[in-house]
C-alpha cells in the first residue's frame, strides 16, 4: 500500500471521528479500510502514525524491524515531519517523529 493510500485513509478515520453522525462519510472510510485491509497488510503502526502527524501530534516508537523502521521514515518524511533516531541495545532503534509545523 502506497503512503499516499495510508495518508487518505488515515484523513478519512480523522473525517469519521469529527463527524460521528455522518453515515456517508463512516461508510467511504468502511469501504476504503475493507480495501487496504484486504489486500492484508499491516496497518496499524503506519495509520497510527499518520493520523497523530496529521492531528499535529509527536509519534514514538522502538522497533528492531528494519522495515518497520523504513516505512515510518517515508510516511513521516511524505507529511514533512521531523525524525530523531536513537540507536539502543539488541538492535533496536527507537524513534521519535515531530510534525511539521504550520506556519
Amino acid at each position: 500500500m502506497e503512503n499516499s493510500e495510508i495518508i487518505d485513509l488515515a484523513m478519512m478515520c480523522m473525517a469519521v471521528d469529527q463527524s460521528p453522525g455522518d453515515e456517508a462519510v463512516a461508510k467511504r472510510f468502511t469501504a476504503a479500510l475493507e480495501r487496504a485491509t484486504s489486500i492484508d497488510v499491516p496497518l496499524g503502526m503506519q495509520m497510527h502514525l499518520a493520523v497523530k502527524l496529521l492531528s499535529g501530534n509527536r509519534y514514538q516508537i522502538v522497533t528492531d524491524n528494519p522495515e518497520t523502521v523504513r516505512r515510518a521514515r517515508s510516511i513521516a518524511a511524505d507529511l514533512g515531519a521531523a525524525i530523531q533516531e536513537f540507536e539502543q541495545s539488541g538492535g533496536k532503534t527507537k524513534m521519535v517523529i515531530t510534525p511539521a509545523v504550520k506556519s
